[in-house]
């Protein structure tokens, strides 16, 4: 199982918006990561693959108002991403499992924990990697604590979308 905190999870995005947020660096990145987006879609689509990923929702709706690193990003491309996510969530529900927690209550580095093995904190350009037992069971203990305090469980999570506070 793996598990994850950060912003929308890459097999979520459309490659227009992956093609955006990589429109900058220098070499094939984008393309390396729709493939990686496209073979991690491909793997949770399997029965046996279940995932969970935490989100603010503060993040969310910034994405559909096009706000910060978003503002360049037009509303049709904002809209088109928004409709494939929630078409996603219907299909992959119940083994993908997105929940969205108060970002003004709480707080998370982007961070993946591949149980038990594993635990990523991703800042900025490089991952620190943990292998330790305890490392790896207080970053799941966070992961945790954030599906604990998700105001948005992963059924609701395509109705939010769909809202007017996440509509573009």
């Amino acid at each position: 199982m793996l598990i994850r905190a950060g912003d929308a999870p890459d097999l979520l995005k459309t490659e227009d918006l992956i093609r955006h947020e990589y429109r900058d660096y220098v070499g094939p990145i984008p393309e390396s990561r729709i493939e990686a987006a496209h073979a991690r879609l491909a793997n949770q689509r399997r029965p046996d693959d279940h995932a969970r990923f935490c989100s603010s929702v503060q993040s969310v709706e910034s994405f559909a108002r096009g706000e910060g690193i978003w503002r360049d990003l037009g509303a049709p491309a904002r809209r088109q991403q928004i409709e494939w996510m929630i078409r996603l969530l219907d299909e992959l529900y119940p083994t993908f499992r997105w929940f969205l927690y108060d970002g003004v209550r709480r707080f998370s580095v982007p961070l993946t924990v591949f149980r038990p093995k594993r635990a990523a904190i991703y800042v900025g350009h490089m991952y620190l990697v943990f292998n330790g037992t305890e490392h790896i069971r207080v970053l799941t203990e966070h992961f945790d604590n954030l599906i604990r305090a998700a105001t948005v469980q992963p059924p609701k999570v395509s109705a939010a979308a769909s809202t007017p506070a996440g509509r573009v």
